[in-house]
């Protein structure tokens, strides 16, 4: 039976249990320079990436070539294109919040989909920029039944923003393990935006694939995402950093898978890091947490992209158990080198509040450009140093 319109309204505002099952995330507006997945406000976690199982993971329709594509939707909500037009202007001339009239217009162009009108609900999609056009293409190609080949040349038809929005939704309506075995040259990444989508869909999906309850379960297909996102970097689609931005949403802050994906790539792509904040000491120190001697260790071999790094794992080990650390340094002192060794005692140190150590530390360092490079630390803790002692 044919609904009326504010009944359709009414629906679309009560279908809470609809959107909790489904990632109503939109980008942001320059998705370059957030680190996290940009959600419509009160949907997914904090941070923007909805994590769930792989086990959890719900699977949109798969396409269709029919003309009234898919199956209609389990709940009593089905919508007609013409009652969704009506719908979605009167949403437009009463809702004045931005946000929630893009989650309601969504909303809307996914029922539409689900009940089998998945073309029609093109049509209607807000041709304005903004907000609600972004949010309607992600969730248009998340939910379409339509046949791949028109998906694709939809998504062909976009540029910039609206493309990375197209790209996202079509990517998130895979599962992890789907995704990592997905052939990336098929969907040319023409803009930064597009680029932040990839990089922010992979980080949804190394999220997605983790099971704090069962870790291992979701271990191999962890790996292979690293892996896919590493070529990314070799293909030059992904840069460097952006795998360590991935490790900073990745609630697994697996160290060591990171850092074996990451000697997949070219040493050039590596180059010109910062030696503290730059991806391979984030990894260092992920790794150090995991397992610390283990990285300790490794940063001891020759000839591998760890060694000269141990400085880093050094002090992150001194700030979580000096003793431990302090032991394994006298033990392996003439393996490493002296001045970024003393560095790393002189910062944990001040980390710890053990300002004069930090000190004496500082007066061990002998080459000029380790001790010109961290003088303005030491200044610092000789100020503080004689702040506790109340001079």
């Amino acid at each position: 039976m044919k609904k009326s319109i504010p009944l359709i309204l009414a629906a679309l505002i009560g279908i809470g249990a609809y959107l909790a099952g489904r990632n109503s995330s939109t980008q942001a507006a320059n998705g370059e320079e957030r680190e996290d997945v940009s959600d419509i406000k009160g949907a997914g976690r904090p941070g923007g990436i909805e994590r769930r199982t792989m086990t959890e993971q719900r699977r949109s329709p798969r396409p269709s070539g029919s003309n009234r594509q898919g199956t209609a939707p389990a709940s009593d909500t089905i919508i007609t294109p013409a009652e969704a037009g009506k719908a979605l202007a009167r949403l437009r001339l009463e809702e004045k919040n931005l946000e929630t009239l893009a989650a309601k217009t969504r909303e809307t162009i996914a029922l539409l989909c689900k009940a089998g009108y998945s073309r029609e609900a093109w049509e209607l999609i807000d041709g304005e920029p903004g907000m609600v056009r972004e949010a309607s293409l992600q969730g248009f190609f998340h939910d379409a039944a339509l046949p791949k080949a028109e998906l694709m040349q939809l998504l062909d038809g976009l540029e910039k923003k609206d493309r990375a929005m197209g790209l996202s939704g079509y990517w998130n309506r895979l599962a992890p393990e789907e995704f990592s075995r997905l052939d990336l040259s098929e969907f040319a990444i023409r803009s930064p935006d597009e680029r932040a989508a990839l990089r922010q869909t992979f980080q949804r999906m190394t999220a997605n694939a983790y099971d704090p309850g069962h870790p291992e379960l979701g271990k191999g297909v962890r790996q292979d995402l690293l892996n896919l996102a590493a070529a990314q970097v070799n293909s030059g689609v992904l840069v460097y950093e952006d795998v360590g931005k991935m490790l900073k949403q990745d609630p697994s802050k697996d160290g060591f898978a990171y850092w074996d994906a990451l000697s997949r790539v070219d040493p050039t792509f590596r180059q010109g890091q910062d030696s503290l904040k730059g991806t391979d000491a984030e990894v260092i120190r992920a790794m150090t947490i995991q397992d610390p001697e283990r990285t300790l260790d490794m940063t001891l071999v020759m000839g591998t992209p760890a060694r000269g790094k141990g400085y880093v794992a050094l002090e992150k080990w001194l700030t979580m158990d000096f003793r431990a650390a302090e032991t394994w340094y006298h033990r392996n002192s003439n393996q490493t080198d002296a001045d970024s060794s003393a560095v790393a005692f002189m910062r944990a140190c001040r980390a710890l509040g053990r300002y004069q150590e930090a000190l004496d530390w500082y007066a061990r360092i002998e080459k000029e450009s380790w001790r010109t490079g961290v003088g303005g630390e030491m200044r610092a803790i000789e100020r503080k140093r004689q702040a506790d002692a109340g001079n």
